[in-house]
């Protein structure tokens, strides 16, 4: 009967693998204050006036950020 302990670890093992495997969902529908994240996009344009920031992301979308006073 010493099978069936060893044979429950190594499925609970490859589920905890499979289930950190899965990526989690990167469609994100905002951000809360004080959350960092990390972006990787060409500056397009800058609105100084309005604390806007337009980035334009690898696939050409075009995204508007607005910058907090603390950006200086």
């Amino acid at each position: 009967m010493k099978i069936k302990p060893f044979v429950i670890s190594i499925v609970l093992g490859i589920m905890a693998f499979v289930t950190l495997y899965i990526p989690a969902n990167a469609s994100a529908q905002g951000v809360e204050l004080g959350d960092g994240v990390a972006i990787a996009a060409e500056v397009a344009a800058i609105d100084r006036t309005d604390r806007t920031l337009a980035l334009m992301g690898p696939e050409g979308d075009v995204v508007a950020v607005e910058v907090g006073p603390q950006a200086g």
